[in-house]
């Protein structure tokens, strides 16, 4: 798990890297326990730096298919992987 300081930090040089970005996946293991505390963190440090965040909640044997055709029908612009176990 990341520390919320670290969150805001990465969410801060992707705003840097593609500074028109505004729309961001956030993608998460939520059978690993802390996926959900850490998608929070992410979520308030997102809207902090005016993200539009989308949580996308993986469960195993979930295919990313599903997932990537939300992506697209709600044109999201990029992604954030939460830590895994």
């Amino acid at each position: 798990m990341q520390s919320a300081d670290i969150t805001g930090k990465r969410l801060a040089l992707l705003r840097e890297i593609v500074p028109g970005l505004r729309r961001l996946a956030i993608i998460a293991n939520v059978e690993y326990p802390a996926a959900a505390l850490e998608m929070a963190q992410v979520q308030t440090a997102a809207r902090t730096l005016s993200f539009d965040p989308t949580n996308l909640e993986l469960r195993r044997g979930d295919g990313m298919r599903l997932h990537s055709r939300r992506l697209r029908i709600e044109r999201t612009h990029s992604t954030l992987s939460a830590s895994r176990s």
